[in-house]
């Protein structure tokens, strides 16, 4: 039957039926920062149904995925954790900066599989009672320099530092606190939202730089075709569109402030 979660997007996604499918249908390589996954493959099967364009997603962490990219990688969008990495890739001529729009905003989560051990104002950081302490990498992953910042702010990032688990992305950080391999870290509420249980913190803003989510398409989508590029405009829009944004609050996200809709 699925989760009450999977049930509630599968609801959401049947809802909507506001694109038509045009008459050529293309395939879309989509780069997808590792936390939005799981979110952009429960997303893909409406977008497919409702535009004819399918979606075939590589994931991992923002850093790594813009490496891709520079080396070549024939993506067609971008759909990063930051806003930064999108203007970064533009400023190179890799990517169409009029495009440039944002899908979602994150929140940070201190998790711990262990019930009871984070409290709700994370005063566990500044305590004894846990061992080690699972972050991504900060160099690479917006999540992780978001951690980072965090620590900053409360005085704990050099106290800190000997207990950390970088992960590789998001998603490797989660699972070095959902298998117990870290007693507890620094994930997307998303995460947590899609494997409810544990003990939670959802981290003030105010303690790190806003987690804006920005797409982007690529230039390697227009070199295929205005077609292909056109399909990666629509997919950048109609993750902005209300049925869309209800499916990512339900996910775990904020939705985002409609001020700029992809051309």
């Amino acid at each position: 039957m699925g989760s009450p979660l999977s049930r509630r997007i599968v609801a959401l996604v049947a809802a909507a039926s506001l694109w038509t499918c045009p008459a050529a249908a293309v395939e879309l390589s989509v780069a997808v920062a590792a936390h939005f996954a799981p979110t952009l493959a429960a997303l893909s099967p409406q977008f497919q149904a409702q535009t004819g364009h399918a979606v075939r997603a590589a994931s991992g962490s923002t850093g790594k995925l813009l490496a891709q990219i520079t080396q070549g990688a024939p993506f067609d969008v971008l759909l990063a954790a930051d806003a930064e990495s999108a203007r970064r890739i533009a400023a190179q001529g890799l990517a169409e900066a009029d495009s440039q729009v944002a899908y979602a905003v994150g929140r940070l989560v201190l998790y711990s599989a262990r019930p009871g051990l984070v409290d709700g104002q994370g005063a566990v950081l500044d305590s004894d009672r846990f061992g080690k302490l699972a972050l991504a990498n900060p160099k690479l992953a917006p999540y992780g320099a978001a951690a980072e910042a965090v620590l900053q702010r409360l005085g704990l990032l050099e106290r800190s530092r000997a207990r950390w688990v970088v992960g590789e992305n998001i998603a490797q950080t989660f699972q070095f606190v959902y298998s117990g391999a870290a007693d507890l870290g620094f994930v997307a509420r998303a995460q947590v939202v899609a494997r409810p249980g544990g003990s939670t913190w959802l981290v003030p803003t105010h303690l790190h730089p806003p987690l804006v989510h920005d797409g982007i398409v690529l230039s390697a989508a227009r070199r295929k075709s205005a077609a292909q590029a056109a399909a990666a405009r629509q997919l950048l829009g109609w993750l902005r569109t209300p049925h869309a944004q209800a499916v990512l609050v339900a996910a775990g996200y904020d939705a985002v402030a409609q001020t700029k809709a992809a051309p």
